[in-house]
């Protein structure tokens, strides 16, 4: 008999007015940003001005970057027999697959008594609240390398997932 459990994890909705003054925030912060830039390509020349705005440019962009991944990023846990699939969907073209197969699983261990001096890159976090109880840590072998990635799950996949452990 095959097991299935699933579960998703949708990010809260973007409230219009905190999307707007983000937006105007960022705006703003890049205006004084080039009227400093301004100054300094005037004072010291403009290739020293020219990589001031470069470099702001990409903080810009990543900033943005990390604040649209965090609001529109929808992550799905599934476990199907011997098999657990954690996807991360951006939008329509973007997913990221981990297929986790028992060969391959090394433990699941909650986040809180992680190993801190291992850090786990943010794009391995999987989660969308930032209450660090309800994380767990699941470590695999990708590529002959321990791959480590933070999920939320609700009871009845954390149940599962426990039982996928231990077999």
């Amino acid at each position: 008999m095959q097991k299935l459990l699933n579960q998703s994890l949708k990010p809260k909705k973007i409230n219009f007015w905190k999307l707007g003054l983000a937006i105007i925030g960022i705006i703003f912060l890049m205006r004084i940003l080039m009227r400093i830039i301004l100054t300094i390509a005037i004072q010291s020349g403009a290739l020293i001005g020219n990589l001031v705005a470069i470099l702001v440019l990409i903080s810009g962009s990543l900033f943005s970057f990390v604040f649209i991944y965090k609001h529109l990023s929808l992550f799905n846990y599934k476990l199907i027999d011997n098999e657990l699939i954690l996807e991360r969907s951006l939008g329509r073209a973007n997913h990221v697959i981990y297929v986790i197969t028992k060969d391959n699983f090394i433990s699941l261990s909650e986040y809180q008594n992680w190993d801190n001096n291992k850090k786990i890159p943010w794009l391995n976090h999987l989660t969308v609240n930032s209450d660090k109880s309800k994380w767990y840590v699941v470590s695999f072998n990708q590529n002959n390398k321990q791959t480590n990635l933070v999920i939320e799950p609700n009871e009845e996949f954390l149940e599962g997932l426990v039982s996928f452990s231990k077999e």
